[in-house]
């Protein structure tokens, strides 16, 4: 099929974002310098809804080639023939809220959807990226929505099974040819960089322009500025050393609460947060040491 053997799609697909797309608007500020290295972030809503109708044609088996053509014609590469790799993005991808994590047996089906994605756009080259969380946080914004309290809220829920490993590990039995990419997003101020050369396929070299911009918020305002001026002072280091440079202003001045993720959940124990900490850094080790997995951080 024409236009499927020669680009390649970093496919953002998680995890949950119910506010907006940051990845993507992060990846867009540096628009003009990707667009320069044949590198096209589109704009997620000059695509979602074809794409959706594309993998519900996969799904019910009257998908052509000539869909799949149209669709990379008019969407994805959109009379850009000088690009050669495409970052997408639908963070809910595998589900809302919960629902990535198993609540509504959306879990088993992860693997099935990241199946019908790749099958329904007829690319090849796909990559995976997932930026996971504290199930925590995920339980938060789906008992704000209850009108239950937390001991009807929780008692329908399996704690145990609130693992981002298992979903992972459901993608690559049934993808197991496309690359998965992880970081946690906990720590995407320190490692944006990465997440950044990962996503878009270039090396270190390439500046990030607002690789600084992440680490504002967690950095006391005179180190921000001090760090911003000593980069700027040393224009001839590479990505490498610029993210060296950071990680050490970031160990050296970032504070325990400025980096702290703050999760509100009245009613919760200590016994039910300890169980879902304890599984979260289980299920990072896990990923760590998963074949077709490359961990950021």
């Amino acid at each position: 099929m024409t236009g499927a053997n020669d680009i390649s799609i970093a496919f953002h697909i998680g995890g949950p974002e119910p506010q907006g797309d940051p990845l993507v608007q992060s990846l867009r500020k540096s628009a003009t310098e990707l667009s320069d290295k044949g590198v096209m972030v589109r704009p997620p809503a000059k695509y979602r809804e074809a794409l959706s109708d594309l993998m519900d044609m996969q799904v019910n088996g009257t998908l052509t080639p000539e869909d799949q053509e149209t669709f990379i014609a008019k969407n994805v590469k959109y009379k850009r023939k000088d690009t050669s790799h495409f970052i997408m993005s639908d963070p809910n991808l595998l589900g809302r809220g919960l629902d990535v994590l198993g609540i509504g047996s959306v879990q088993a089906s992860a693997g099935q959807k990241v199946l019908s994605l790749k099958q329904a756009i007829g690319i090849q080259n796909l990559e995976l990226f997932i930026g996971i969380c504290h199930p925590a946080s995920l339980l938060s914004t789906e008992f704000e929505k209850q009108d239950a309290d937390w001991d009807t809220f929780i008692a329908q829920t399996k704690l145990s099974l609130l693992r981002w490993s298992f979903v992972v590990q459901d993608i690559l039995d049934k993808a197991p040819d496309t690359p998965v990419y992880v970081w946690c997003t906990e720590n995407t101020a320190l490692t944006w960089p990465e997440i950044f050369c990962a996503i878009t396929g270039l090396d270190d070299t390439l500046e990030v322009s607002n690789e600084l911009e992440a680490l504002e918020g967690v950095l006391p305002s005179k180190a921000y500025d001090s760090l911003k001026n000593f980069i700027a002072e040393r224009p001839h280091l590479t990505e490498a050393q610029r993210r060296e440079v950071c990680t050490s202003f970031y160990d050296c001045f970032a504070s325990e609460e400025d980096t702290a993720v703050e999760i509100d959940l009245p009613g919760c124990s200590q016994d039910q947060m300890d169980t879902l900490s304890a599984n979260y850094e289980k299920d990072v080790e896990a990923l760590k040491k998963m074949v077709g997995v490359t961990f950021i951080g």
